[in-house]
């Protein structure tokens, strides 16, 4: 009976992603990229409760339930590689910054007491009952600059260093941004 009762309820997505990018050699062995990225979601549902009596449960209220959310998120990245060999050393360096942004919104209303029970019928403004609503929205940054490097001598001796300093509008207030530092060393036999 419920998945009989609720297999009119369904949903709508639409999600358009993808991303654009510019490679730039500077100098030799110096590049320099942009990129930007966007991740757009939009969901929309219009489900409905219908009346009904099964052996000792009863539902004397129909009910109709609207939701919309929208969710955009982008990405901006900007990175310096640089890359040099000579001889027995190798040298691989980069830094970068990435700027993320998602914006969110929710709204839903629903209302109750539907004297017709038929999909053409069930909108909001045709109950005669109980109305509700609610909503919420958020924004969400991240701020991040990166370093890297890497160095290797006669393909045997090997060191990275990277440092990371990310800043979050999730960090509380007088700790915005966080230092993540890494190093490490290796020796080929």
């Amino acid at each position: 009976r419920v998945l009989e009762d609720n297999k009119q309820n369904g949903y709508d997505y639409m999600r358009l992603f993808g991303n654009f990018f510019a490679d730039v050699k500077i100098v030799k062995g110096l590049v320099f990229k942009s990129n930007f990225g966007i991740d757009y979601g939009d969901y929309t549902s219009r489900n409905w409760q219908k009346k009904y009596q099964s052996g000792y449960l009863v539902n004397n209220v129909n009910k109709v339930i609207n939701t919309q959310t929208h969710n955009v998120k982008t990405t901006w990245t900007n990175t310096l590689n640089y890359s040099l060999e000579s001889g027995n050393h190798r040298l691989n360096a980069f830094a970068g910054t990435e700027h993320f942004v998602e914006n969110s919104n929710t709204f839903m209303a629903s209302r109750e007491g539907f004297v017709l029970e038929d999909p053409d019928y069930l909108y909001l403004d045709a109950g005669t009952g109980i109305k509700d609503n609610s909503g919420s929205g958020a924004k969400n940054v991240l701020m991040s600059y990166i370093g890297r490097a890497n160095y290797s001598f006669m393909d045997r001796y090997l060191v990275s260093a990277t440092i990371r300093r990310d800043g979050s509008s999730r960090f509380g207030a007088n700790n915005k941004y966080g230092w993540f530092p890494a190093f490490s060393g290796a020796w080929r036999i």
